[in-house]
């Protein structure tokens, strides 16, 4: 229960943040990933936003497991999409 809850208050911050975000223009890149993020291909992410330009969001369904490599798939999805050595 209480690890659904700080889920939930996750995603309501992560919503949060994006409503706030979206002032910014993203590129066709950006909306991309974001999109790929945010659809069925993806199992564990719960959602995803671009806060700046250079930071991407993923928020995950907490299964009990360590995160570190869906951090990394994520990564090498970025640079697929062509975000390679922007940090």
């Amino acid at each position: 229960m209480k690890k659904q809850l700080v889920i939930s208050v996750f995603a309501a911050i992560l919503s949060a943040v994006a409503t706030q975000g979206n002032a910014e223009t993203y590129s066709a890149q950006h909306e991309q990933v974001k999109k790929l993020f945010q659809s069925n291909e993806e199992k564990s992410a719960k959602d995803a936003t671009w806060t700046a330009r250079n930071i991407f969001k993923v928020g995950v369904i907490d299964n009990g497991s360590r995160m570190d490599g869906y951090a990394d798939y994520v990564c090498m999805v970025l640079n697929d999409y062509g975000f390679m050595n922007r940090h």
